[in-house]
């Protein structure tokens, strides 16, 4: 499954944003690592679900516009700015252009749901691209 993270419009972040952040949100002018590193948390997700998870995707206004790959079972445990309660933060990096699984999510639509989390499938699974062609992994 791929973990598929709704942006909005690029927002100042609080002052004691638990990731350290200035900014988050969608700005089409900074580079895919920087549009990651400022959204890849704090969200809402069950630990259990996004442990085996491989993929993450960031879209706005409907499109994905960045792929990142996760890093095995790894997140950041954060406490919400606002309740204190735990929430997580994706540890991973954007796929660079022209990987398979970049190519084959790039741009695509996605069906719009009230929360700003959705799980959906993944290229490999959907058979969209071959285990061996989306792994980068020995």
């Amino acid at each position: 499954m791929v973990i598929n993270i709704r942006l909005i419009d690029r927002q100042i972040a609080d002052r004691d944003d638990p990731l350290g952040r200035d900014w988050w949100g969608y700005d089409p002018d900074v580079t895919p690592e920087e549009l990651w590193e400022n959204n890849r948390g704090d969200w809402w997700l069950a630990k259990k679900r996004i442990e085996g998870e491989r993929w993450a995707a960031l879209n706005y206004q409907g499109r994905i516009v960045l792929v990142a790959e996760l890093y095995g079972p790894r997140h950041e445990t954060v406490a919400d700015s606002r309740t204190g309660k735990p929430k997580r933060a994706l540890v991973g990096a954007p796929l660079p252009a022209g990987h398979p699984v970049s190519e084959a999510l790039m741009g695509t639509q996605v069906e719009y749901r009230r929360n700003p989390v959705s799980y959906d499938p993944d290229p490999e699974s959907a058979g969209v691209v071959s285990s061996a062609e989306g792994s980068d992994r020995s």
